[in-house]
This record gives C-alpha cells, sequence and structure tokens, in this order.
C-alpha cells in the first residue's frame, strides 16, 4: 500500500514539474511586440523585397517557369535582360497584366 502511494505520489510531481516547464516555456516565447518593432520588421522586409526586384533579371524568373510560358508571352531577349523591377514597371504603363497577355 505504502509503495502504491509513493508511486502516485511520485507521478503527481513528476506532471506537476512539466506543467510547470510547459507554462515557463511558453511565457518565455510570447513576445510583446511594440507598435515600432512591427514597423521595423515590415520596413525591412519591404525593402528586402524591393533589393531583390531591383537586382533580379527576368530571365532567372522564366528559368523557373515551364517552356510554354516563354512562347505564349513573346519574350524577347531584350526582356530577359530587364530587372522585375523594370518589367512590371513597363506592363504597369502599358496598362496590360502578363496574365492577360499569356491567357
Amino acid at each position: 500500500m505504502r509503495r502504491a502511494f509513493l508511486l502516485s505520489m511520485d507521478a503527481i510531481v513528476a506532471v506537476g514539474i512539466l506543467f510547470i516547464m510547459a507554462s515557463f516555456i511558453t511565457t518565455l516565447t510570447m513576445t510583446h511586440s511594440s507598435p515600432e518593432l512591427e514597423y521595423q520588421r515590415l520596413y525591412y522586409t519591404g525593402k528586402d523585397v524591393m533589393n531583390v526586384l531591383e537586382r533580379a533579371k527576368v530571365s532567372a524568373v522564366i528559368d523557373i517557369m515551364p517552356e510554354n510560358f516563354t512562347e505564349d508571352c513573346n519574350i524577347s531577349d531584350t526582356d530577359r535582360d530587364k530587372t522585375i523591377l523594370d518589367a512590371l514597371g513597363y506592363l504597369w504603363a502599358q496598362n496590360s497584366s502578363l496574365f492577360n497577355e499569356c491567357a
């Protein structure tokens, strides 16, 4: 009888310690995000995206696309040398969408 009591008590203590550790870990993972930090994260994310669009060439994206994509869209060699941002600006200025032209 005494062994059963000690075994049960040992299990209760172990579950209690696990519960305390779990609650402590969850409080560590919860971070209070201030609006300034959220703004800073969004600013740097947008800056990184613009940096990629300014430097990546259309040819790098075309290599990922299927073969018939380049045939349907009539993409010339001069268009392949443009950056993605230049290509998007050109399409915006023409008031057209790449997906409408390639459909």
